[in-house]
């Protein structure tokens, strides 16, 4: 399995108060099916989820199967718990990702007005499967985000 988040960077940034998008891409790059799913995302202090996602909206590229091979619909319901910081995603028990399976969790942020400016807010992520795997390459289960608050600066010089 594989996860990325975006935005990535810190071009245009973001401002105190604003809405900012967040994407979560995963895949089941391998060659044999992943089941009982789960992905992390451990956000900064400043900001805060605005809703989280309830279903994996129609956004995997190849069937979902539960553990027998039974082919389910590509909406997912999310189980989303919160620990601090950290919010997990678990798409369901017994549901499984067929090899070469990509999907998203797309949700937004609100940005504190107390932010600082040039603060760089990370977030990272987490996927796992919470089942007996044979998934053998973990390097590629972990990624972090950032994007740069910004806040206006207009003066006007007088001569």
């Amino acid at each position: 399995m594989k996860i990325e988040g975006n935005p990535e960077g810190s071009y245009p940034g973001t401002i105190p108060g604003a809405n900012q998008n967040y994407a979560l891409n995963f895949a089941n790059s391998g060659t044999q099916p992943v089941c009982d799913v789960a992905v992390s995302l451990t956000i900064p202090e400043g900001i805060t989820p605005a809703i989280l996602p309830s279903t994996f909206d129609t956004i995997l590229s190849k069937k979902v199967t539960d553990t027998t091979g039974k082919p389910l619909s590509e909406t997912i319901s999310v189980q989303t718990t919160q620990d601090g910081g950290t919010y997990t995603f678990l798409m369901g028990k017994n549901i499984c990702l067929d090899p070469k399976t990509t999907g998203s969790i797309s949700f937004d942020f609100l940005i504190a007005d107390d932010v600082k400016d040039s603060t760089q807010l990370i977030a990272k992520t987490h996927i796992k499967t919470l089942s007996d795997s044979k998934e053998t390459l973990m390097t590629n289960n972990d990624d972090q985000t950032s994007v740069y608050v910004y806040r206006a600066d207009a003066t006007i010089t007088k001569k």
